[in-house]
């Protein structure tokens, strides 16, 4: 018996025992009415109490599994919105990989057979023919895998070009026009670099990036140029207090062209001093292909 059902019970003695005092002669009215009414206000009360300590009981279990779907909720907004993001950025993918394979040689495959051929309109129990097994499919296949591997051993193979030397010793003789020789190589790909000219012949015509960095003594002033096929293309100072230097110079440069470091002759600068390269600092030139 739940508790409302308790509730109607008490609710209905007491109203058997009034209609009992109703009836009853004075004297009997007066002793059943004392006899039983704190009684059954007392059980009336203790239920309600009962029953009210239920309802709170209900309203923070409701008030628990609320705050729990909300979260829940939130919970799964937030998984929809990672998969709808993971979904677009697969979409964004798989239209670059359509427009990949729309520009070359290799084509989306589509499939040979329709739906109508899956399920007739006679529906007959007929074994579905896959025309990818045909023979003039598998010779259709060999010529366009022939054609791709014809065009991949007939491209260039392009190999990187880099070069990088430095000097082994203090480069004390300074003057005009002189070519400085980097002597210790540290990378020579390529084969374009020649130690004991300190110039680099170009394998490959292409945009080539050329830096050389030079540190002066604490009296030293020199000024050098970045030099193609005899003309001046970069330039770099370094005055003093054991300055370094470091020029960079992006330029484009044909097969066979002749690239070099040289101090130049201009009147203001009086090339004095050495270049310093030892075990703690070194100056050095550098190269290589960009494209």
């Amino acid at each position: 018996m739940d508790k409302l059902d308790s509730l109607i019970v008490v609710t209905g003695m007491a109203c058997v025992i009034w209609t009992r005092n109703a009836t009853a002669s004075p004297v009997e009215d007066v002793r059943v009415y004392t006899s039983y009414p704190d009684q059954v206000l007392e059980t009336i009360l203790v239920k309600f109490q009962s029953m009210e300590q239920e309802l709170k009981m209900l309203k923070s279990e409701l008030k628990s599994q609320k705050e729990t779907s909300k979260t829940k909720l939130g919970a799964m907004a937030d998984e929809l919105n990672r998969q709808t993001i993971l979904i677009q950025k697969q979409d964004i993918q798989i239209q670059r990989l359509n427009n990949v394979l729309v520009g070359s040689d290799i084509k989306p495959h589509k499939s040979m057979y329709t739906r109508s051929q899956e399920y007739p309109s006679q529906h007959q129990s007929k074994p579905l023919r896959d025309r990818r097994n045909t023979d003039e499919f598998i010779s259709k296949r060999k010529d366009r895998l022939k054609s791709v591997c014809i065009t991949s051993t007939t491209s260039p193979i392009t190999s990187p070009i880099a070069f990088s030397a430095y000097f082994s010793t203090n480069e004390d003789q300074l003057s005009s026009h002189h070519t400085l020789v980097f002597d210790l190589v540290q990378t020579n790909t390529g084969n374009g670099y020649n130690k004991h000219s300190g110039s680099f012949i170009v394998p490959r015509a292409g945009l080539y990036v050329f830096t050389w960095t030079l540190i002066t003594d604490s009296g030293g002033e020199i000024c050098t140029n970045l030099v193609v096929n005899g003309v001046n293309n970069g330039f770099s100072y370094a005055h003093g207090n054991w300055q370094q230097t470091t020029s960079i110079e992006v330029i484009q440069v044909e097969q066979g062209d002749t690239v070099l470091v040289r101090t130049n002759n201009y009147s203001g600068c009086n090339q004095a001093g050495s270049i310093k390269s030892d075990k703690w600092r070194r100056s050095n030139f550098s190269g290589w292909l960009i494209r």
